[in-house]
This record gives structure tokens, sequence and C-alpha cells, in this order.
């Protein structure tokens, strides 16, 4: 079985989050090491909300996830839902999340998922004009696939993929998880490898 591939790095967040993080690890191998062949990260966003919001718990901090709330100011204001809030040293927070699901070939650059970054900040800032006190970000959940053309390549793949997050120093939060059991994951729907998850995060300047 190939090693599991997981890290992470964290900034302007409380000192301790790391735990977190550390828990959603350990939440997606539990998910695979319980349900044989799936794995809990190649579903949609809701899905990985809730793995977050999971780890979360397991860390007792009080969350919620599709939580009511206004968007947006004046004419334009609407009732809608937020994706998830949680209490974490002594301070709300709120996160709008999106789901990019690349195809992993040689040429795949990492910065395509900018333009998902930027979009789970641009809804966090229409909850966040009603919501002040809270420290709103944008999350965006990275699951690349893979062609059963590139198996024996899947390894170099991960990697050079994952070289590029030394470029993401914006980011307040990375992280990926790639278990060892999971490497080879296909999905008989689409005949395509899942391998891994990445999760960024960014605070709204």
């Amino acid at each position: 079985m190939p090693n599991t591939m997981e890290n992470f790095r964290i900034r302007n967040f409380p000192r301790g989050f790391e735990n977190i993080v550390r828990s959603w690890f350990k939440v997606i191998h539990d998910y695979s090491d319980k349900v044989d062949g799936d794995a809990i990260y190649w579903y949609n966003e809701r899905v990985n909300v809730g793995a977050l919001a999971a780890a979360m718990a397991r860390n007792d901090l009080t969350v919620v996830e599709e939580f009511v709330c206004y968007r947006g100011r004046g004419k334009k204001q609407y009732i809608g839902r937020g994706d998830i809030s949680f209490y974490y040293h002594n301070q709300w927070y709120l996160a709008e999340a999106k789901m990019y699901w690349p195809n992993l070939t040689s040429r795949t650059k990492l910065s395509t998922a900018q333009q998902y970054l930027d979009k789970s900040l641009d809804d966090v800032k229409k909850i966040w004009q009603n919501d002040k006190d809270s420290l709103p970000f944008g999350l965006t959940f990275i699951v690349p696939r893979i062609k059963l053309a590139d198996e024996d390549h899947i390894q170099e793949l991960i990697e050079a993929y994952l070289d590029q997050l030394d470029d993401y120093q914006h980011c307040d939060i990375w992280a990926y998880c790639a278990p060892g059991k999971l490497r080879r994951l296909k999905s008989d729907l689409t005949d395509l490898f899942y391998p891994l998850v990445i999760m960024l995060g960014k605070k709204l300047a």
C-alpha cells in the first residue's frame, strides 16, 4: 500500500487550529476505514463541509451548518443559507465553500482553483455585511481526477500538483490528505481515480 501523504500550513488563526486540521485528516481516514472502496471527500461541497464540521466537533467547538442568514444589502438583500459557522477562541467565524474537480495531468495548474476561492470569498462577504461580529473566510475543496490511462503516473501527478502549493502563500490555510489506501480509488460512474483532497482557506481582506 502506498504511504499516506498529508500536510498543512496555517496562519492568521489562533494557536491550536492545527488540531482541527489533524482531526479533519482523521475524519477522512475513519470514513474510508469503515466504508471500503469509498471516500468522504469525492462527493460534493456539502459533504466536505460536513467532514470539516465533524473535525471541529471532535475538538469541542460549537459548529453549525446550513444556517439561515441574510445575504446582500439594501434592495438586494435576501434570506439564504450559510455553509458553516463555528465558535473558536471566543470568536465566531463564518465561511462559504466551493468545490472543484480538476482533471489532473502533467499540465494542470493549481492556480485554476483561485477562481473558486475568489467566489467563496465573494459569497461570504454577502453574509458578513449583515454579521460583522463574525470573522469571514472562504474555503475551497479540491478533488483532482485522474484518467485510467494515467494510472501508472498517479503518484508523480499528485506530487507535481502538490508542489504548487508553495505558490499559495496568500492562503491562510492549505491542507491536503491523500490516504495510501485510496491512491487508486476509482469511480465506476466516471472511470476516474480520486486519490486526494486539498482544502484552501483565506480570510476576507
